[in-house]
């Protein structure tokens, strides 16, 4: 039971960690077209 759990808790971890990573790769790739862009 405690183990199912931790399981679970686990795959919320991993995609909140996935979905955090890729919010950061999509926001750094917007402010690199944003610098080439105004320059």
């Amino acid at each position: 039971m405690t183990r199912h759990r931790t399981e679970g808790w686990a795959r919320n971890q991993y995609s909140f960690w996935i979905l955090a990573k890729d919010q950061q790769q999509s926001g750094a790739s917007e402010n690199i077209r944003r610098v080439s862009t105004s320059t």
